[in-house]
């Protein structure tokens, strides 16, 4: 999910640039990819989000793989200075066991994973 924010956490630290900026990593061999040399890509200390920063009026998203794909969304910045996105990973609930009634721990009780796009 994207959402455009105005600033980013004094944590987040930009990645070493490649070529195509990959934003999410899918486990089947696709990504989310940018080829756009305006954009960069930066990580948080929560996997499940970092950010992109675009120094242009546009950026594709595009998801690399020919099969069962989507189509390529377009992300706009500002006409002129630097635009900022947050990028949240999504995720899905898969109950790690049958809740115990008489456990106040919903930690124990559940497990996250990441959800393949």
């Amino acid at each position: 999910m994207f959402r455009r924010v105005e600033r980013i956490p004094m944590d987040a630290k930009q990645q070493p640039r490649s070529e195509p900026l990959v934003l999410a990593h899918g486990e089947t061999g696709h990504h989310h990819v940018v080829e756009s040399t305006d954009a960069a890509l930066l990580a948080t200390v929560n996997p499940f989000v970092c950010y992109l920063r675009l120094d242009g009026p546009f950026v594709d998203v595009v998801h690399e793989r020919s099969f069962d794909t989507h189509e390529t969304l377009r992300l706009i910045g500002k006409a002129e200075g630097t635009t900022f996105f947050e990028i949240r990973r999504q995720r899905e609930h898969i109950p790690s066991r049958e809740p115990d009634p008489s456990s106040h721990d919903d930690e124990e009780d559940m497990a996250w994973q990441m959800v393949d796009d």
